[in-house]
């Protein structure tokens, strides 16, 4: 985790330590960097998709399937304007 480190001169020479963050906070989520794939960047919208957080599947008589999709994350510029710029902020300093 990267480190952020920042001078104060209260009570003499006092190191503060920032961790920069690894969640993007929205007004109704927060999101882990880490666990986004990939993201479409669309006309006014973001489609976001993280890991698979869900799997199914079925076994029977010794053979089966498992099946996983992705978490997907519509962010809306007319919807939401600030989830939006905050995103858009993110995806422009990458």
């Amino acid at each position: 985790m990267p480190l952020l480190l920042t001078k104060g001169y209260k009570n003499n020479f006092i190191f503060n330590v920032i961790y920069m963050s690894q969640f993007i906070k929205l007004t109704s989520m927060i999101i882990n960097k880490n666990l986004i794939t990939s993201v479409f960047i669309k006309p006014n919208k973001y489609h976001i998709y993280t890991l698979e957080n869900n799997i199914n599947g079925f076994m029977l008589f010794g053979s089966g399937g498992v099946d996983s999709s992705p978490e997907k994350i519509v962010i809306c510029g007319e919807k939401s304007p600030e989830d939006y710029k905050v995103i858009s902020n993110w995806i422009n300093t990458i």
